[in-house]
């Protein structure tokens, strides 16, 4: 099932799924499999439906899901509706996605290898209900409402839904960060150039990374350091000479200087990621961050960093 990614503006990103349904109204079950990544757009959380799909005999008519709040790491349980409002009868896949919305637009976003498909079957006036569990593992709890959801699509192109949840912090309560001090202002979301629209590679990419460190609630520091002489600009390199960033009672702060002649904007930037390694996945959003436009002297910059309580309390910061 191929996506039509000009109609939907399809984002290639976000939360690792691992679905399986179960039918409800149907026999047989289905097998879960590798599928494309589905993209919608919104004015506003919470259920959400296409309009421009009217003539679609076969139409998502609910997502009925069994918690609205679930911790991560969680398993999402529901059903999902399909009716044929059509005149003939009418075989079509469907995928279910457990993903986010992201960016102004509300573009959703899953992970398309993780996206399971079920092929309908369906005569007229006839509907059918499957059972799904999505998984939440590996990827950051919300910090708002409504950001996270389950959506369901019919066929390429297809009439599509989508219901909102959200995911609180889990488990052991343990919260893992990224930390980069950075020339120029930061991205919301850290992830591979091409990804989506909303990321234009990781910053040593970009020529613009000075220092990074790596941390969580419960170890304060895991490894951090320079990345080394092609992370950063040539330009920038002669004008910030700056110490290691370090941390102190759940602030990040990093302590450099700017040279004679030198005027630029500089930033500390402090990221929640899903466990404790570098994953090139999108899934580091933003979380608090210190941003000047520094001239010769010495110099701090500060960012808070994200703890299990305060995580949910903080909005997303824009760049």
């Amino acid at each position: 099932m191929r996506t039509d990614y000009s109609r939907f503006a399809a984002v290639l990103i976000a939360a690792l799924v691992v679905a399986s349904f179960g039918v409800a109204t149907a026999s047989g079950l289905p097998q879960a499999g590798p599928g494309q990544s589905t993209g919608a757009s919104a004015e506003a959380a919470g259920a959400v439906q296409d309009d421009d799909s009217d003539n679609d005999p076969l139409r998502v008519v609910g997502i009925d899901l069994d918690q609205r709040t679930v911790a991560q790491g969680e398993t999402v349980t529901g059903e999902v509706t399909i009716s044929n409002r059509g005149s003939e009868a009418d075989t079509s896949d469907v995928e279910v996605t457990f993903g986010q919305f992201l960016g102004e637009e509300g573009e959703f976003a899953g992970r398309a290898e993780h996206t399971a498909t079920r092929e309908v079957s369906l005569d007229p006036g006839e509907e059918t209900t499957f059972e799904f569990e999505l998984s939440t593992e590996n990827l950051p709890p919300s910090d708002a409402p409504a950001e996270y959801g389950v959506f369901a699509m019919v066929e390429e192109g297809g009439h599509m839904e989508f219901t909102a949840l959200d995911v609180v912090p889990g488990g052991d309560g343990t919260v893992h960060y990224q930390v980069d001090f950075i020339q120029g202002t930061n991205q919301n979301y850290l992830g591979p150039a091409g990804a989506n629209q909303l990321t234009n590679a990781f910053y040593g990419d970009q020529d613009r990374l000075i220092r990074y460190l790596h941390g969580s609630t419960d170890e304060a520091v895991t490894r951090g350091g320079s990345p080394g002489p092609d992370a950063l600009a040539d330009e920038y390199d002669d004008c910030v000479d700056s110490g290691y960033i370090s941390v102190n009672n759940g602030t990040a702060s990093v302590t450099f200087t700017v040279e004679e002649g030198c005027e630029l904007r500089l930033t500390l930037v402090a990221y929640v990621k899903p466990g404790p390694g570098f994953d090139e996945a999108y899934l580091q959003r933003s979380f608090d961050r210190g941003t000047e436009v520094f001239g010769p002297g010495t110099h701090t910059l500060t960012a808070q960093l994200p703890t299990e309580d305060n995580y949910s309390e903080l909005r997303l910061r824009d760049s």
